[in-house]
């Protein structure tokens, strides 16, 4: 998603274009790149559908690993997207990269459910308008697929909204400056419309399946697929490994209280096991992993560890705070 990012002019890498669109250099100078049509386009014709070049959970741990799981070719094309700091002070934040791509470019894995993001390199390239000429949604493939909202003329730029855009110009402003950093200039802004629900079409999907091109851009390879599986599986095994750890752990809570026992015992000996524990099982289940990257996300594990001191007198509430907290650095 490149809207309004200012950057330095660099080479373009290879566009990509196909029956109905293309990608190319914008003609407004803070704007990078933009899709554009390249025939004349009907309402109801899905211009586009693209399988994720990325798909994570909601962490940043996730995220990392998805991109560490990358080939080098696609490790480079995704690093060709544009990636901005929600903090908005590019100077002194420390995110890093891969994360600024995913904040800026990702999509829902559904439009429904918080269970997570996609990267799709070409959508990526869409810029936003509150009154679209296309409308987007994901498929049960996990693809992105791109629909005309309006009849669109060869030449003009093919935008989608990055939003729900129901509401008021100075709400869809104030919401799209503080998520990406811009001030939208598009037309409904611009006239400070207020956009209803009764106001907003609705393209007909039966149609649109019936002029579906065939061909999806960004399909995995086989390799790539089993790639996927195993870092899901081996994501999902060490979840449920940490789950095990937090039922033993309250046995114990349990057991402790039972004798009159300190909860500083518990806090000296069982938090800092299972901090190691963990460590332990991230290093083997992900052995390929940067290491660097690897031990920013051990630093949060051990950082839990210190704050969950502060609850060492309730000590089933500390418990379950740091295992909530645990499965979030992990999902």
């Amino acid at each position: 998603m490149q809207q309004n990012m200012p950057q330095s002019k660099k080479s373009d890498p290879d566009m990509f274009s196909n029956a109905f669109l293309e990608v190319k250099s914008h003609p407004l100078p803070n704007i990078r790149y933009g899709i554009f049509a390249r025939t004349h386009i009907q309402p109801a014709t899905t211009i586009l559908e693209e399988a994720p070049l990325c798909r994570a959970r909601k962490s940043e741990f996730s995220k990392d690993l998805a991109y560490e799981a990358l080939s080098e070719g696609k490790k480079i094309i995704f690093n060709r997207l544009q990636g901005q700091c929600p903090c908005g002070n590019e100077e002194t934040c420390k995110m890093p990269s891969v994360i600024k791509i995913w904040c800026t470019n990702s999509f829902g894995r559904s439009k429904s459910a918080n269970d997570g993001s996609n990267i799709f390199y070409i959508a990526s390239h869409f810029n936003h308008s509150c009154v679209p000429s296309a409308v987007w949604d994901i498929t049960s493939e996990g693809h992105i697929q791109v629909v005309a909202d309006k009849e669109i003329k060869a030449g003009e730029e093919i935008t989608i909204s990055y939003i729900d855009t129901v509401g008021s110009a100075r709400k869809r402003r104030d919401f799209l400056a503080e998520a990406w950093g811009f001030m939208c200039r598009c037309e409904a802004c611009e006239a400070r419309l207020t956009i209803t629900p009764k106001s907003l079409r609705k393209w007909p999907k039966s149609d649109a399946e019936e002029t579906m091109d065939s061909h999806i851009e960004g399909l995995p390879t086989l390799e790539e697929l089993i790639e996927i599986e195993s870092r899901e599986t081996a994501l999902d095994a060490l979840v449920d490994y940490v789950k095990v750890f937090h039922h033993h752990l309250t046995s114990q809570v349990e057991t402790f209280l039972s004798q009159g026992k300190s909860p500083k015992k518990l806090r000296e000996a069982a938090l800092l096991a299972v901090v190691w524990e963990v460590e332990n099982l991230l290093r083997e289940a992900f052995p390929g992993f940067n290491k660097a990257v690897l031990e920013v996300h051990l630093s949060r594990i051990t950082e839990l560890h210190l704050w969950v001191l502060r609850f060492v007198q309730d000590p089933a509430f500390a418990v379950d705070w740091y295992f909530r907290n645990i499965e979030m650095v992990l999902l």
